[in-house]
């Protein structure tokens, strides 16, 4: 049986020096990413805080796992964890089959704005019912 696989999606601007720096770690450790920079891509930005609760940018995710900014992917890779998470990882030039699900999934409309968050924090933004 094959080892489930990961996609690595990337929040990023134009001008960041961070996400150059994240990015280019990545494609040091030769893995494939999706990137949305938060300026050009419609949704991005509010799909990044809602899933984030952040306004800064990278926001490195590795399937629905968070793997933080720029500084947080160098830490883990100073500790030698990086490697360890990037195993599940699509490699460069392998290809991402269609339908596996990432934060990108609520920039592109398939996942609703409440996804990410608990069910007791959806419930409490939920309008109270009226009476009569």
């Amino acid at each position: 049986m094959e080892p489930v696989k990961n996609k690595i999606v990337i929040y990023t601007t134009s001008w960041c020096p961070y996400c150059v720096r994240a990015k280019e770690l990545l494609r040091k450790k030769g893995v494939a990413f999706e990137e949305y920079d938060i300026e050009e891509v419609p949704g991005a930005r509010e799909s990044m805080q809602l899933l984030s609760g952040s306004k800064t940018v990278p926001q490195v995710y590795l399937g629905n796992t968070l793997l933080g900014g720029c500084d947080d992917l160098y830490a883990l890779d100073e500790r030698g964890d990086l490697d360890i998470f990037l195993a599940t990882a699509y490699r460069e030039g392998e290809e991402v089959p269609e339908g596996i699900w990432g934060p990108d999934s609520i920039a592109r409309g398939e996942l609703d704005e409440n996804a990410g968050q608990s069910e007791s924090k959806k419930d409490d933004d939920a309008e109270p019912e009226k009476n009569g």
